[in-house]
């Protein structure tokens, strides 16, 4: 699979959430980027995978997306998880330049 699941596919993973928690209250959907949930207060977080931009843009963007969908959920964007994945035999100095975006 290249890119993100269709809805069918995505509709079917978020179902499998394991045990429901009274802690979850906006728990997983296909058609939302970020979920809140109830730890020392209400913390909103998000993943969203940065998909078809051009690569000098991509840092940038994998960090400011998901912080505009934890904002837009009503929290405040305070931490970040970044996961780089680039093709095999990609210039390590390409993954410090995404890492220097991102920070």
């Amino acid at each position: 699979m290249l890119g993100k699941a269709d809805l069918q596919t995505l509709s079917r993973i978020v179902r499998l959430i394991g045990v429901e928690r009274r802690d979850v209250l906006i728990p997983p959907n296909p058609l939302l980027d970020a979920g809140v949930f109830s730890a020392r207060g209400e913390l909103v977080v998000a993943t969203d995978p940065a998909l078809g931009v051009p690569r000098r843009h991509l840092g940038r963007l994998a960090f400011h997306c998901p912080a505009s969908d934890v904002a837009v959920s009503g929290g405040r964007p305070e931490f970040a998880v970044s996961c780089i994945l680039l093709p095999a035999g990609s210039d390590p100095g390409e993954a410090v330049g995404l890492a220097e975006q991102i920070h």
